[in-house]
């Protein structure tokens, strides 16, 4: 049996001189929880006793606490635990990462014999510490669905969040994690009986069993007495590309990041099916031109819970009851794309000590459908960090400006239609230097945005929604193609 005991300690950025606060879920196997705070040094148990929120007995709500907190009585099912023990450990992740000189970059370390698996927030440290090498995924996707549901609350989650709704923080908490157990982390069920609103009466006995049943139904991301005037349905298809070309023009790396939203107003408990061309989308992957293995598919999918994942194995339909308003409803990655959307071609020569000028040239293609076009296109252009001027020409194709302190040329076009490429040129004026070390360029990068497709080919062949009383919905679908990571290479410039 799993258990977790929460704290959390704040410590200063050795960086920064900024308090950050810890939060650590202790894991122990002693078949009892504690939900064991500290702020700026005093157990919160204790805060919790001297405002006489809590008895000796056990962490209870009485009645005169519940009108902000929905709850008409509400006793915690856990046990104060050993304060040495979580305290120590809290001591030991600061001393050994909050506080450390030199950044700890791996999320995963071991300290004196102890498992530490952390993500940072906005200033908050969430770790889980444990003396078993647990679930790694299942203990990421935890602390992740843990901040996702405290910013669904409150619009952020922070540590004067915390702080001044903290009895809806323990409530949370109570209910997410059942006697060691994670036992429901859905906003949309944990939001029916536990409210942020303070001006928000109790709840009656029928609301609350009404709520309780959810919790225990089959579906429990989605409430079943839900009732729209107008029944709508959006969707949301979001590609992010990622491209590494080397200086020698040959693709290191290139993938595209796909994800599909959808905000859903619909009354009652609606039947909705999904259908995906992915054709274009295997056609675009490098080596399609073989039978593709159905065993080794290199589009990988990752869905909702919402999602009946057996016919989607069986015919590769998504068939769901969607949660009520905005949700992701899959991520998809493809691997080895064929056709990038934009091909940059660098010209610029290698340079000697005493060198004073010397010209580039950058040229960038679009290799997309003509019909459509590209907005905001940013090429950041590295260039020597002894440039004492620069100047540019781009003719009608957008602006350039040099930027001393970033040492790049910013190059913009704010409209890029498909099939078509554009130049700069441009002459640096460098400083005198002693020194002879070669210097590494940074790669070009590029930054765009197309509207109106998905540059995978994904698209949305059908959406039909069903529902006991057959009412009409309006569905919008739309798509949009963003830049990921999508850089080019260039070769070093040498002082010699």
């Amino acid at each position: 049996m799993t258990h977790i005991s929460v704290r959390t300690a704040t410590a200063s950025d050795p960086e920064t001189g900024k308090n950050q606060m810890l939060i650590l879920f202790n894991v122990d196997d002693k078949g009892t929880i504690s939900f064991d705070f500290i702020f700026t040094g005093f157990l919160v148990s204790t805060f919790l006793r001297s405002c006489g929120l809590i008895s000796q007995l056990g962490p209870t709500l009485p009645k005169k606490h519940t009108k902000s907190a929905t709850y008409q009585h509400c006793k915690f099912s856990c046990v104060q635990p050993k304060p040495s023990i979580s305290k120590n450990r809290a001591e030991l992740f600061k001393i050994n990462v909050i506080s450390s000189k030199t950044p700890v970059e791996s999320p995963i370390n071991i300290f004196e014999d102890i498992y530490f698996f952390h993500i940072n927030y906005e200033n908050l440290w969430l770790t889980v510490a444990s003396t078993e090498n647990h679930e790694i995924a299942t203990t990421f996707e935890f602390l992740y669905k843990f901040i996702g549901v405290f910013c669904s609350y409150f619009g952020s989650f922070s540590e004067s969040i915390i702080k001044t709704h903290f009895l809806i923080v323990y409530q949370l908490l109570d209910e997410m994690i059942d006697f060691g157990y994670i036992q429901n982390m859905e906003f949309e069920n944990l939001s029916l009986y536990i409210s942020s609103d303070k001006n928000k009466q109790l709840i009656s006995p029928a609301e609350l069993q009404n709520a309780t049943s959810q919790t225990t139904a089959a579906i429990t991301w989605r409430s079943n007495n839900i009732v729209y005037k107008k029944n709508q349905a959006f969707i949301d298809i979001i590609e992010f590309c990622n491209l590494l070309v080397s200086s020698k023009g040959t693709t290191i790396k290139s993938s595209i990041d796909g994800r599909v939203l959808m905000k859903s107003y619909l009354s009652g408990m609606p039947e909705c099916k999904l259908g995906l061309n992915d054709t274009a989308a295997r056609a675009n992957i490098a080596g399609s031109d073989h039978v593709l293995d159905e065993s080794t598919n290199p589009i990988d999918f990752q869905f909702h819970q919402c999602v009946r994942l057996s016919q989607f194995t069986q015919n590769k339909s998504i068939s769901f009851i969607p949660p009520d308003g905005q949700f992701e409803l899959m991520r998809y990655h493809i691997r080895n794309i064929k056709q990038v959307p934009f091909t940059v071609y660098p010209i610029i020569p290698k340079i000697s000590i005493s060198t004073e000028t010397f010209d580039l040239q950058i040229t960038i293609k679009s290799n997309f459908n003509p019909k459509f076009s590209a907005d905001n296109v940013k090429i950041n252009i590295p260039i020597p960090k002894n440039t004492t001027g620069c100047s540019t020409s781009v003719g009608l194709s957008g602006r350039a400006k040099y930027s001393p302190e970033n040492n790049s040329i910013i190059w913009t076009i704010n409209r890029f239609s498909g099939s078509s490429e554009h130049s700069l040129k441009a002459t640096i004026k460098l400083s005198k230097t002693e020194n002879s070390a070669t210097w590494i360029r940074p790669p070009i990068s590029v930054n765009f945005k197309i509207s109106t497709i998905a540059l995978s080919g994904l698209f949305i062949k059908f959406l039909n929604i069903q529902d006991a009383e057959n009412y009409k919905t309006v569905k919008w679908i739309r798509y949009m193609t963003n830049s990921g990571v999508y850089e080019v290479r260039c070769k070093r410039i040498y002082y010699f």
